[in-house]
């Protein structure tokens, strides 16, 4: 566990995208999670969510890991400041003292 999990960091952005969905009419929220990711699946059971489906994806990787993972963070971020304001986004990640993982 990181030092960043346990606080509702995820919670809130959860519920944020959550509010968004609903405010815009969507019928749900729906999203994929690794199948070795078990925490984060019990974190989204607990927060109301049901397992639709199982898949599988096949890929093959040429880039080194820490790129992989610094490339997913700085999309997720640029995700979240195009769906929601900036402040919005900013508000929550500074509040839980992330805004120097922007």
């Amino acid at each position: 566990m990181n030092k960043f999990q346990g606080q509702g960091v995820g919670r809130e952005l959860m519920a944020t995208a959550e509010q968004w969905a609903k405010d815009i009419g969507a019928e749900g929220v729906r999203f994929n999670s690794g199948k070795d990711h078990f925490m984060a699946h019990t974190f989204y059971e607990k927060i109301g969510y049901d397992e639709a489906k199982t898949q599988v994806k096949f890929q093959k990787l040429f880039q080194k890991l820490f790129q992989k993972v610094r490339y997913r963070i700085t999309v997720l971020v640029y995700s979240l400041l195009e769906v929601f304001d900036n402040q919005s986004v900013l508000g929550i990640l500074s509040k839980f003292k992330l805004t120097e993982a922007v």
